[in-house]
């Protein structure tokens, strides 16, 4: 679980993930850091940046697992995704026909294919 608190950036404008460093304040603004020398940073427009956060479980090959991802399991795919319902919070492994599956259930044989933003079309 130590990837738990590992993020990643996708840039809408570019329409790729970003390469730069970023820093995430307490009231949850983007920043990105300028230099590696020095503490330059500059205030980011949120709404340019989707940000999607490691949930803390690696693929079959190793893989840190993002929200934004698409996994296969069992020759389906599935997107993972942040769900707050009732007693529950969590990221869920979830398809439009199969409904959700456990990650207990899936971590033994589930591979990273691609994620919603570069393959949308593995999801159709």
């Amino acid at each position: 679980m130590k990837d738990r608190f590992k993020f990643r950036v996708w840039d809408r404008g570019k329409t790729q993930y970003s390469i730069c460093n970023y820093v995430i304040d307490d009231e949850g603004l983007l920043w990105q850091v300028e230099s590696a020398y020095r503490d330059e940073l500059w205030k980011s427009e949120c709404k340019d940046y989707i940000i999607e956060q490691c949930v803390g479980l690696k693929d079959i090959k190793g893989k840190p697992i993002y929200d934004g991802d698409i996994v296969e399991y069992e020759d389906v795919y599935y997107t993972v995704e942040w769900h707050h319902r009732g007693g529950y919070n969590g990221y869920e492994a979830t398809n439009k026909y199969h409904g959700s599956v456990l990650w207990t259930e899936m971590l033994s044989s589930t591979m990273i294919i691609g994620n919603i933003h570069e393959n949308p079309e593995l999801l159709k």
